[in-house]
């Protein structure tokens, strides 16, 4: 999510990280940097991942529907990697 707000806002980072419970600056740049690590390293996160970068730009005329969105974004955080040996927090909504 961070990283959506980041590709498809003017937000600064602090503004982001503070939307997301008062985070620092470096949590956001590190989840859009985690991001970008996959988008360039897993071709079927990358497939999975471009209608949505593309949506946000006005880039497609499909319409997105939000419960496929959210279902989505909860099946890919589930599946990502953890960091450190940890799971990552995941609100399922």
């Amino acid at each position: 999510s961070m990283f959506f707000a980041k590709e498809l806002t003017k937000a600064s980072l602090k503004t982001i990280g503070m939307h997301f419970g008062g985070r620092d600056h470096s949590t956001v740049i590190h989840a859009v940097q985690t991001v970008n690590d996959l988008i360039s390293i897993d071709k079927e996160f990358r497939k999975n991942i471009d209608p949505y970068i593309a949506a946000g730009h006005a880039a497609v005329d499909d319409v997105i529907d939000p419960a496929d969105t959210r279902r989505w974004i909860t099946t890919l955080l589930a599946a990502a990697p953890p960091s450190r040996g940890e799971r990552p927090n995941i609100d399922t909504w």
